[in-house]
């Protein structure tokens, strides 16, 4: 049969039964691209924010040094103002594709169960339950096909997560703050505001459980269509992956920036190779670097892998020589090897 005999042009064509369907034609509105396209814009923010966030860090630090808080001038504000200018940008970018990507995970979260509904449904049944919401729609249709109980599992609750966040944002309130009234949504001060690091735990959870979803609908659909794997949720999954690799401590205001421990064994890895280098691009290359941190975070660096003496020492020897707790050298670390992950790029990809 050629293509053309498979396309169907009118409902009438299409069988009661879901299991009776010609190969399977969905046109979805198209939320999982701009889902994808979030995601990737994330990726690349985060890499940026790395290094744009310590050059700011360090920029305050001489800055608060020079005007102590009785001394904020309109000119101290002005400068405050040029040192933090990019940064600001950048976590503003960084909100707004957040809050894309959970848009647009909740919206392709209902596509999928109407899919699945269509297909592995009676046509009496799904076209029935079609104006329920995704929880009662979701409760409905795996009922329907022999799983019941879903409702007390983590798959409902993240369909109703997802569902109460589209509609806060779709009905212009504040996701951050409770909907039980106008006035409580947008006359209260929140105790917190939203800052890089909620907005960002709040897409992973989303999107996390939009995959989520996406597994168990595969997991017990009937109809193989919709029991196969898609590319673009895999998509999904992997900038999800390298999203999660960035961790953050402290609150939405004051922060640091830290990658997961396997990617800061990464650049410990690289950095040991570009030290064990030879050529004379090497010191300038380590010197450019170490630049990124601050003294106390080099020497601590200088120290672990022997750069100055050739010689790397332990953590204990590390810890007395700088006088810190096991807790604050990790942490120190953690953030040392964050800020010289572009190290990576001079030794070449996949090397580390």
């Amino acid at each position: 049969m050629n293509s053309e005999h498979q396309k169907i042009l009118s409902v009438d064509q299409l069988p009661d039964d879901p299991l009776k369907m010609p190969p399977p034609y969905w046109r979805s509105g198209g939320a999982i691209f701009h889902l994808q396209d979030a995601l990737w814009e994330l990726e690349s923010l985060l890499e940026e924010l790395v290094p744009v966030h310590a050059r700011t860090e360090a920029l305050l630090d001489k800055y608060y040094r020079e005007h102590p808080e009785e001394d904020q001038t309109e000119e101290a504000g002005d400068e405050f103002g040029d040192i933090t200018e990019d940064l600001f940008h950048l976590e503003h970018q960084i909100q707004l594709k957040a809050e894309i990507a959970s848009l647009m995970s909740a919206i392709e979260m209902e596509d999928m169960i109407n899919r699945f509904c269509v297909f592995n449904l009676h046509k009496d049944i799904s076209e029935s339950i079609e104006r329920l919401s995704p929880p009662e729609k979701l409760l409905v249709a795996v009922a329907a096909i022999g799983k019941p109980g879903t409702k007390n599992t983590s798959i409902f609750e993240a369909v109703r997560r997802l569902s109460l966040w589209r509609n806060t944002f779709a009905h212009g309130h504040c996701v951050d703050r409770p909907t039980k009234s106008l006035r409580h949504n947008h006359l209260i001060h929140p105790n917190d505001y939203p800052g890089v690091p909620s907005v960002l735990a709040e897409m992973r959870e989303l999107v996390g459980g939009f995959v989520r979803i996406s597994d168990y609908l595969k997991k017990i659909s009937i109809n193989r269509s919709t029991k196969a794997k898609s590319a673009d949720v895999e998509q999904v999954r992997k900038s999800l992956g390298k999203i999660s690799n960035y961790r953050f401590d402290g609150n939405n205001y004051v922060y640091d920036v830290m990658l997961s421990g396997q990617e800061q064994q990464k650049v410990a890895t690289a950095l040991k190779l570009l030290i064990g280098s030879e050529g004379p691009e090497r010191k300038s290359k380590l010197d450019n670097v170490l630049t990124t941190l601050d003294s106390v975070k080099a020497r601590l660096v200088r120290l672990e892998f022997g750069i100055d003496t050739g010689k790397p020492h332990s953590k204990l020897e590390i810890q007395k020589l700088l006088k810190m707790s096991s807790e604050h050298l990790a942490k120190e670390r953690a953030i040392a090897l964050t800020r010289l992950s572009g190290v990576v790029n001079f030794i070449g990809p996949g090397t580390a």
